[in-house]
C-alpha cells in the first residue's frame, strides 16, 4: 500500500505524498471529500468516485436518470 508522512501545518493544511496520491489514483486538480472515520484517521476520496456509487443506489429515482443526479451534483459542488 502506498504511503508517505507529512505534518498538520498551522493553517490545518497537509500535503499527500505523491506515491499516496498515485497508489490512490488521485491526481491535481481532483475533486475530493474529506472526512473523518474514527480517532485520528481522515480520508480522503476522490469525488467522482465517492458520487458515483451513491449515483447507483439512486437508479431510477432521480429526474433524468444518474446522469441528471450527476450533472445536479457536479453544479452544486462548481
Amino acid at each position: 500500500m502506498p504511503k508517505g508522512r507529512t505534518r498538520v501545518t498551522r493553517k490545518n493544511q497537509v500535503t499527500i505524498p505523491v506515491e499516496a496520491m498515485r497508489g490512490a489514483g488521485i491526481s491535481a486538480d481532483d475533486a475530493v471529500a474529506v472526512y473523518a472515520e474514527g480517532d485520528g484517521r481522515v480520508v480522503v476520496e476522490r469525488l467522482d468516485s465517492l458520487i458515483e456509487r451513491y449515483a447507483e443506489r439512486l437508479q431510477g429515482t432521480w429526474p433524468g436518470g444518474v446522469e441528471g443526479f450527476l450533472e445536479e451534483r457536479q453544479r452544486a459542488w462548481d
